[in-house]
């Protein structure tokens, strides 16, 4: 709306000026800027976004960890750093009515870790794996800092002992684990093999073992055992005689033995030649002189009958027992 005001001048003449008067509808007709400002600084990490700004989506830092953001004329809010895994000093900057640049906003990034820990039922174990791969204390546990997103597989290792479980993978870790427990138990190894007859006593381990119906023996011993093994059995020798062992390790199979049964003659005389001794082991016939024997294992039993056609003997028959 413009509004005229007249004023008579000397000489008769009239001058004109002319005042413009804008309404609020014609402000946008106006040519006008709104003044910016830079909010910037250094958080010194790359890809932290900033949360706050008005704008969208939220800027990140660059990759050398900066930031330069422009602002409003008079703008007001807050502004929060924020990426996985990392916390920051301060936590967050509060502005209002920024009327300036702001250049040395500056926040510190630190790395956040987090804690593996637990025990092991054994002090000394050691943690292969972990950063630094620590040894259980002497309470048996163990605890060690990771930092975010640490991957990795932990083997527990003593000598002499087996853990279940035997590993533990960890993939990006993001949070406190405090029961990674691992139970320990002794190592053993086998020693087996066959010594060819049912129950032989095999003296020299911790506990009685005795071969089976088939001659077979298998025990396990705890790491690094000693011992002298020697199998037993009446009426047996073996070869060898016994198997000595030095700080077991490893599995020993086939750790065989021959057995012999010892063997006994029985003999005697039938009065006449050609007298078949029935039930002796292969049934020997008497010689000339009426006489006969026979070989029979330990522990041999049985009954033997002497026998000839058209005669009869006394006794007609004897019971030998072992």
């Amino acid at each position: 709306m413009a509004k005229y005001i007249g004023k008579t001048l000397s000489g008769g003449v009239i001058a004109l000026c002319v005042i413009l008067l804008l309404t609020p509808e014609s402000y946008g007709q106006v040519g006008g800027k709104v003044k910016m400002f830079h909010i910037s600084g250094s958080v010194g990490e790359p890809g932290v976004t900033m949360q706050g700004f008005p704008v969208s989506p939220a800027p990140v830092t660059d990759d050398n960890g900066v930031y330069s953001i422009p602002v409003k004329y008079g703008w007001s809010g807050t502004i929060t750093p924020t990426k996985p895994g990392y916390t920051f000093e301060p936590k967050q900057r509060a502005y209002s009515n920024v009327v300036e640049d702001k250049t040395t906003e500056d926040y510190t990034a630190t790395l956040q870790t987090f804690v593996i820990a637990g025990t092991t039922e054994k002090p000394g174990v050691k943690l292969r794996g972990l950063p630094d791969d620590p040894n259980s204390d002497a309470d048996c546990r163990y605890s060690v800092k990771v930092p975010f997103g640490w991957i990795g597989t932990v083997i527990p290792e003593l000598k002499g002992f087996r853990f279940e479980p035997p590993s533990r993978d960890y993939t990006t870790v993001n949070d406190n684990k405090m029961s990674e427990n691992y139970a320990a138990r002794m190592q053993t190894f086998t020693i087996a093999g066959s010594v060819g007859a049912e129950g032989v006593v095999m003296k020299g381990f911790a506990t009685e073992v005795k071969t089976n119906k088939d001659g077979i023996y298998r025990v396990e011993v705890p790491f690094e055992w000693s011992g002298k093994v020697t199998p037993f059995k009446e009426g047996h020798d073996f070869t060898p005689e016994f198997q000595e062992y030095s700080a077991v390790t490893d599995n020993y199979e086939n750790q065989d033995y021959v057995a012999h049964v010892f063997t006994f003659e029985i003999s005697g005389s039938a009065g006449m030649g050609g007298v078949l001794m029935a039930g002796l082991p292969g049934e020997p016939m008497t010689d000339l002189d009426g006489r006969f024997t026979a070989t029979v294992e330990y522990g041999w039993s049985g009954k033997v009958t002497p026998t000839k056609a058209g005669y009869s003997f006394k006794p007609p028959s004897s019971r030998l027992r072992r």
